[in-house]
């Protein structure tokens, strides 16, 4: 086992070894003098004689907590990390430029992330003023809060802001495009009959309580930024990472990765009715008519669609491109019940996250560790514009320009 001394005092690891036991522990990190000691949780620690060979080599970060399992009988010494050696592939051009944006990520939130999460709290007490206020005094004066209203397009703007700098440059164009079209449609200011809809729909589906429990979901994130950071570093360079698939990267602690996979996906659900909302409202002129192709045993307006369990909600808005184009690879409503009824199971060794396929009965579906993760902060990247599409909604009932 060989570890790499970074900036955190404490660091948990895994080791998974091919008999299916796995063994974990951390590495305490001395912040004073050059000392660590390693301690394990489920097992005794015996020392190895000298002439002894590795059979597997397992780094563990303490710059990213993550597990780096690197298959094979030969340590490669001249790598310090499989990580570093696989973000080194990507030239040094395109590595300087995901670690400035990643670096310029990690000095805005240590700067900004307590007065952001003061501002939450503020928010979902409903001090509406008082969060005007605070959000004026602690943020630039380029972005005033004139109204609540507008507080919390400042404040959501903030949080998108955040997340751009970790994504900025892998976004899909369709997820771009998607947003442009919703805003273009929001900012139909002079429509009466769209204001008099937008403020239908503040009402009936408490947009700001959804803004405020969507941004908690996105705040939580990125404060566990880290987990992610090696998907995210790595996302589009899988084509020039050496060695084929013999690097796999993953978090630890995998349990907060699922968790935020479950929130993500039933607060995307929760937006998904105001974004199909803000689509009726650009097709019809009404928020409540809903396209041909949608219409529902239970019901053909926009409440029934809110009513129907997310799980069927990807379906039924199937033919509609935007939304369509909008939930491509995200929202799978089947790892979102196993994950939450307890019938998946990791698996450390191998990787990978076994879950029931439908019918029950059939082999189970396998997703790697490192794709489960991926899924997660893609989906957690549409319910922050889920968010900042519903802070638009409130500025249009204001007749405020963003």
């Amino acid at each position: 086992m060989r570890m790499q001394i970074g900036h955190l005092p404490h660091v948990p690891f895994a080791v998974g070894c091919p008999c299916g036991v796995v063994l974990r522990g951390s590495l305490h990190i001395d912040q004073e003098k050059v000392e660590f000691q390693v301690v394990l949780d489920n097992a005794d620690m015996l020392y190895a004689l000298e002439d002894a060979h590795p059979v597997q080599e397992v780094q563990c970060s303490g710059e990213l907590p993550v597990l780096k399992r690197v298959k094979g009988v030969q340590p490669y010494p001249s790598q310090p990390s499989a990580f570093i050696n696989a973000s080194m592939s990507m030239g040094i051009e395109k590595l300087r430029i995901r670690a400035e944006r990643l670096q310029l990520f990690l000095h805005n939130w240590q700067n900004h992330s307590e007065h952001l999460g003061m501002a939450l709290d503020l928010m979902s007490a409903k001090n509406y003023t008082m969060l005007q206020g605070f959000l004026n005094r602690e943020f630039e004066p380029n972005l005033v809060a004139s109204t609540p209203h507008k507080a919390f397009w400042v404040l959501v703007s903030k949080y998108r802001a955040l997340c751009g700098m970790i994504y900025q440059d892998t976004l899909e164009a369709s997820f771009q495009n998607y947003t442009t079209t919703l805003v273009a449609t929001t900012r139909r200011f002079g429509d009466k009959n769209t204001k008099d809809n937008v403020g239908r729909l503040i009402q009936l589906f408490q947009i700001h309580e959804l803004i405020a429990g969507g941004l908690r979901v996105v705040h939580d994130f990125l404060g566990q930024h880290a987990a992610f950071f090696p998907i995210i570093f790595l996302d589009g360079f899988d084509e020039e990472r050496p060695y084929g698939d013999r690097y796999q990267i993953t978090s630890v602690d995998f349990s907060d990765t699922l968790r935020l996979y479950t929130e993500s996906f039933e607060w995307l659900g929760k937006f998904l009715t105001v974004l199909l909302a803000v689509c009726n409202l650009g097709e019809s002129g009404d928020i409540d008519v809903l396209p041909q192709s949608l219409r529902m045993k239970n019901g053909s307006d926009l409440s029934s669609f809110h009513g129907t369990p997310n799980g069927k909600k990807k379906e039924l808005v199937s033919n509609i491109a935007l939304l369509a184009e909008f939930l491509t690879d995200v929202f799978d409503h089947e790892i979102r019940n196993s994950v939450s009824h307890g019938t998946n199971q990791i698996n450390v060794v191998q990787q990978q996250m076994s879950y029931p396929a439908k019918p029950y009965g059939n082999n189970p579906k396998l997703i790697s560790l490192v794709d489960m993760a991926d899924l997660t902060y893609r989906q957690l990247r549409r319910v922050v514009e889920g968010v900042f599409v519903c802070s638009l909604l409130l500025c249009v009932s204001d007749d405020v320009e963003t």
